[in-house]
């Protein structure tokens, strides 16, 4: 701590993007609660681009065989 606070006092370091980056001082705790954070998040969208592969894989097929309702291709074919 005791070097943060001769940072702080020390008039060579005052330029505003010191300033800015000063305050945003994480501990290895924040930074593994980020990780973990992000880990989290990307798993989501990673399951939520699988499905949304299948749904439309599903709907390619059934547009093929001619049995998609006229809602449903509207939805499929405006990226919805």
């Amino acid at each position: 701590m005791q070097f943060v606070e001769c940072l702080q006092s020390s008039s060579v370091h005052q330029s505003p993007a010191f300033n800015v980056r000063r305050h945003k001082v994480r501990t290895s705790l924040d930074l593994e609660l980020d990780l973990q954070a992000y880990n989290m998040q990307h798993t989501q969208v990673t399951e939520d681009i699988a499905t949304l592969k299948q749904v439309k894989k599903r709907l390619e097929e059934a547009k093929a065989q001619g049995t998609v309702y006229q809602s449903v291709t509207f939805l499929g074919e405006h990226g919805r």
